[in-house]
């Protein structure tokens, strides 16, 4: 994805990969990172004319990302041992077991 000139997508993480990279990046789905600063908002015929001139705001893509580590992912591991005395393997998700 680094060496990649430009990334079209329609509703893809490889988007956020692209974004990651500093790749432009048209998006013509639905994608929460479809955002102004972020991903080319003019129409797709322009973005061919125009991606090598597009770099998605590093600053906002960090922010981004960040939020949604905070508030959309859960850290665990099905497959590794927890430091507590109930689980034997799993996760613990506000107090239940899973």
């Amino acid at each position: 994805m680094a060496d990649a000139r430009a990334v079209v997508v329609v509703n893809s993480t490889s988007g956020m990969q692209a974004l990651y990279h500093q790749v432009p990046t048209k998006v013509i789905g639905d994608t929460v990172y479809n955002l102004k600063g972020l991903t080319y908002q003019k129409p797709l015929h322009q973005f061919w004319k125009e991606a090598h001139k597009y770099k998605p705001d590093q600053k906002l893509y960090q922010k981004f990302s960040d939020y949604l580590i905070r508030h959309t992912q859960l850290n665990g591991n099905f497959y590794k041992k927890i430091k507590s005395k109930e689980a034997i393997v799993g996760m613990i998700w506000g107090g239940v077991k899973i």
